[in-house]
């Protein structure tokens, strides 16, 4: 930060006249290098800072208090927020108006006591300006920082209606990669998936996009997660417009614990900066050329939802009112209000000025919740409204109706809260049947389903996995060195009960 004195450097006479009046320092040059060196001097005093801060209002002294608190600077936007704008005047209106006798604002009063100045200074990657308290006068105020904003919320009781976390997204995960492996899924020549493999894909998930975000380049369903998650692991590689399997990462995310393998799924998402939270809430279109930092939101939040107490269920509003209480601006760092350009669809209505921060960084927050920490297990959802059930889908940002969230065993231990056991959970058994229906549940191995569609053919997701041996699927796992034996051996290991003789007799037959 500036010294008072390089501050005063920038400043027209009439201003540094307006504040000698203020301190009581009378100018003896109206030259105004040479009044910056006698105002310098003189304000720098400590005693002559205590004197300009004691007939400061309430309302100012709170303002030099919280720069206090934010070691000497805010930003000039959030400043101007909660403490009042600086009016521009130029040195005939200023003359003429003498605003530094009647302050429309806090951040006049302290603006015209050369208590404050503004600058340009670095914020994340760019820059901003800041209001802030000379370093020469900072050491002498005569106050104590503010008290840093509680993060209050109180526990809800629980809700009429409840949709459980089931670690979606990591069981569609594995489907995508059995379809990839079918070699059932084709891009276009810009890499994007050709719409009859994203419609088989769509239609063998357990959280399944709508028609119409089947078509949008930027969704913000758990389909558009998933392919974006998997492209940033770099598990697939296209030939000749055919997508193929990076063996190497994809065996070793399939055989790891269903912990780490949640885990690399939530790694991803926390930290791919190619996947934008904001743009994607449906009912919110972002327009424009200004630029953000999705990243530094996302950690931002997911430290506040860190805060929350496992298995106890919260409010979603009241979540985000205990957000906006302590860091209001964890989605724009510099407080800026007015420059971007984020349309609500439904009114067509740019939503600009910080009085729409719960539909757009409230939005954000529901989203976050019943979105993407809900697909990846980390939350559960609920609802209060009797007549609006949570229905079982996977509709992101309030289709659910979900009112209410509670942090999950799986959540407190992605949020860094706990730490893995060790021990892992026990999968389910698959169920081979007599017609040669195999039926896997969900929760079950992603390994053992994985290498269940090299030989088996997919029938449904609901209510748990169905594949069906065939002449074809059997084929098919012949071309690629797989032999009824083993695959005789692989479901005796991976069934809950002896296999059925048709079965046995089945793949024998498809031997000779």
């Amino acid at each position: 930060m500036k010294t008072l004195h390089q501050c005063l450097l920038d400043y027209p006479l009439e201003l540094l006249q307006a504040i000698s009046e203020l301190r009581l320092v009378d100018l003896t040059s109206h030259v105004r290098r040479e009044a910056v060196e006698q105002l310098a001097a003189a304000l720098a005093e400590p005693s002559s800072i205590a004197a300009a801060v004691a007939p400061c209002s309430t309302v100012a002294r709170d303002a030099l208090r919280e720069l206090l608190r934010n070691n000497g600077r805010m930003t000039t936007h959030t400043f101007a927020r909660r403490f009042g704008e600086l009016r521009p005047f130029g040195p005939g209106p200023m003359a003429r108006e003498t605003p530094w006798r009647q302050p429309a604002s806090a951040s006049e009063e302290l603006w015209y006591r050369a208590l404050i100045s503004r600058g340009f200074g670095p914020l994340g990657s760019g820059t901003t300006e800041f209001m802030f308290v000379p370093s020469d006068v900072l050491p002498h105020l005569p106050l104590v920082p503010a008290e840093p904003p509680s993060f209050e919320l109180a526990a809800a009781a629980e809700p009429h209606f409840i949709h459980l976390a089931k670690d979606t997204l990591l069981e569609d995960t594995c489907t995508l990669l059995g379809l990839v492996q079918e070699k059932q899924a084709w891009v276009d020549h810009r890499g994007r998936w050709r719409r009859p493999s994203l419609i088989a894909l769509n239609e063998r998930l357990l959280c399944p996009a709508g028609a119409e975000a089947l078509d949008a380049d930027e969704g913000g369903d758990a389909l558009s997660l998933l392919l974006q998650i998997v492209q940033s692991l770099n598990w697939l590689r296209e030939e000749r417009r055919l997508l193929h399997l990076q063996a190497d990462p994809v065996r070793t995310w399939l055989q790891s614990s269903r912990e780490a393998q949640i885990a690399a799924l939530w790694t991803d998402w926390r930290d791919n900066d190619g996947w934008d939270d904001l743009c994607r809430i449906p009912g919110l279109r972002c327009e424009g050329t200004w630029r953000h930092s999705p990243l530094s939101a996302r950690h931002k939040l997911l430290v506040h939802l860190s805060r929350c107490e496992p298995h106890v269920w919260y409010a979603i509003d009241e979540f985000a009112a205990a957000v906006k209480q302590v860091d209001p601006d964890f989605l724009r760092p510099d407080g800026d209000y007015r420059s971007w350009y984020v349309r609500d669809v439904a009114s067509g209505r740019y939503l600009r000025g910080f009085q729409h921060w719960e539909s757009v960084e409230g939005a954000l927050i529901g989203y976050l919740l019943t979105g993407p920490a809900h697909w990846l297990g980390a939350v559960d959802l609920g609802s209060t409204d009797r007549a609006r059930p949570v229905p079982d889908a996977c509709s992101p940002s309030g289709a659910y109706g979900a009112t209410m969230f509670r942090l999950t065993s799986t959540g407190s231990l992605l949020l860094g809260q706990t730490t893995a056991s060790g021990a892992g959970r026990t999968s389910p058994r698959m169920t081979v049947q007599p017609d040669r229906l195999i039926l896997a549940p969900h929760g079950t191995a992603c390994f053992d389903r994985f290498r269940l569609a090299y030989f088996a053919e997919w029938q449904a997701s609901r209510p748990e996995f169905r594949y069906h041996v065939t002449r074809e699927s059997l084929q098919r796992a012949a071309d690629q060195g797989i032999s009824p034996q083993r695959i005789l051996v692989f479901l005796r290991s991976a069934s809950d009960s002896a296999l059925p003789a048709s079965i046995i007799r089945y793949l024998t037959q498809s031997e000779e």
